[in-house]
C-alpha cells in the first residue's frame, strides 16, 4: 500500500489586500494545520467572548470578579491565541516566520495604531484555512 504523507501547505497572504501601501509584503499562512490546533484556537476565541460578557455585565458597585484576575485571564487567553497564530505564521520560508513575541507585539501595537489591521489578518487566516479545507481555490 502506498504511504501518503501530507506536507504542511503554506500560502502567502498579501498584505496589500488590506492596504496597497504594503506593496509586496506578505505573511505565510499554514492552511492545513491539524484539527486539534484549530479547535484550540476556536476555544481561545470563545473564551474571550465569555470573558467579554462578564465585563459587559460587570456591576462596578458589587464586582463579581477581581479586576486584576479578570485582566490576568484575558492576557492568558490572548497569549494562547498569539501562540496559535504564531504556529500558523511560522511555517513559511526562512525570514518570514513570526515568533510568538512578534505576533504578540503586532497585535498589541496595531491595536493602538491601526485597530482594524490585526482583526483583518485573523479573518484572512481563518478564510484561507476554511477555503483550503473546503477545497476552494482562488481564481
Amino acid at each position: 500500500m502506498i504511504e501518503i504523507v501530507i506536507p504542511k501547505i503554506v500560502k502567502p497572504l498579501a498584505l496589500s489586500g488590506y492596504a496597497e501601501e504594503f506593496d509586496d509584503a506578505c505573511l505565510y499562512v499554514w492552511v492545513n494545520p491539524p484539527k486539534k490546533l484549530i479547535d484550540e484556537l476556536d476555544a481561545a476565541i470563545m473564551s474571550v467572548s465569555e470573558i467579554e460578557k462578564v465585563y459587559v455585565t460587570f456591576d462596578r458597585k458589587k464586582p463579581a470578579i477581581n479586576l486584576d484576575d479578570f485582566n490576568k485571564k484575558v492576557n492568558e487567553i490572548v497569549d494562547r491565541q498569539c501562540q496559535i497564530y504564531s504556529e500558523l505564521l511560522s511555517q513559511g520560508p526562512e525570514g518570514t516566520r513570526m515568533s510568538f513575541e512578534e505576533v504578540r507585539t503586532v497585535s498589541v501595537e496595531t491595536s493602538e495604531t491601526d485597530p482594524a489591521f490585526w482583526n483583518w489578518v485573523k479573518v484572512q487566516i481563518a478564510t484561507m484555512i476554511k477555503g483550503h479545507r473546503a477545497g476552494t481555490k482562488k481564481a
